[in-house]
């Protein structure tokens, strides 16, 4: 499906998902086009950036190329995790004072397949 194809078909459904258009209760399973990264010209980010901002918020990819060649991708924002803080769970865990003791025979053997 060429692009202004999809484009037709985006406008005549009228409500999508991001894994698939929705008509009328029906869902019409995504095409090869849907599932990928979606590229768009910086002239038309700048014109639809609410649009695609909505887009990425569902999940979506975006690739923002200037003159036709990839320079920014727009993803959905993760928060990165908390930074550790060393020490925090002192006191709370408790380590045999034998955890590095050999094992006995026949545990070890299972271990080995044998």
């Amino acid at each position: 499906m060429c692009s202004s194809e999809h484009a037709l078909r985006r406008s005549i459904v009228g409500y999508e998902r991001p894994n698939g258009i929705l008509v009328h209760d029906v869902a019409i399973p995504p095409t090869l086009e849907d599932t990928m990264a979606r590229t768009v010209n910086i002239h038309e980010a700048k014109t639809h950036l609410s649009q695609l901002l909505q887009r990425v918020m569902a999940g979506e990819e975006i690739i923002l190329a200037k003159a036709g060649k990839p320079v920014a991708r727009l993803v959905p924002f993760t928060a990165e995790p908390a930074q550790r803080l060393p020490g925090s769970a002192q006191g709370q865990i408790w380590i045999a004072p034998d955890f590095d003791a050999p094992l006995p025979e026949e545990i070890l053997a299972a271990f080995e397949g044998q």
